[in-house]
């Protein structure tokens, strides 16, 4: 499988993960919830959201310290192509959940919340 390495800027070969059977797996990405396919397995489907502004300080934060990019190219390339594609492809991805998560806080906060409701999942026997 490969990986798009933003500090090289290049796609990298990594290793694909072996899942092996568990009463509980997480499954995380941008686009799980995009495939009927996969949503019929999960029991429990959370999105994971931000307020635009905040998502756009986390980028930023994120691309002037890890990727060495300048604000003004992070907010270039916010404007020109990932807000809208957000808008797009990702929000609309949101209908599909059963739980919608408000990450505007500590990180500690939504994953409370994603806890809270795997135990209650798991407490009601939803889990197959």
């Amino acid at each position: 499988m490969e990986k798009l390495s933003f500090e090289r800027s290049a796609w990298v070969v990594v290793c694909d993960p072996i899942v092996t059977p568990a009463r509980l797996i997480l499954v995380e990405g941008l686009f799980t919830l995009l495939w009927d396919s996969v949503r019929a397995y999960l029991d429990l489907k959370v999105y994971v959201d931000a307020p635009a502004d905040v998502r756009l300080a986390r980028r930023i934060r994120r691309d002037v310290t890890e990727r060495s990019r300048s604000t003004e190219q992070v907010l270039q390339q916010y404007l020109t192509t990932v807000r809208s594609m957000h808008e797009r492809y990702v929000e609309p991805l949101r209908a599909h959940a059963d739980l919608v998560v408000v990450n505007d806080g500590p990180v500690s906060d939504a994953v409370d919340q994603v806890a809270a409701a795997v135990r209650g999942q798991i407490v009601e026997g939803g889990v197959r």
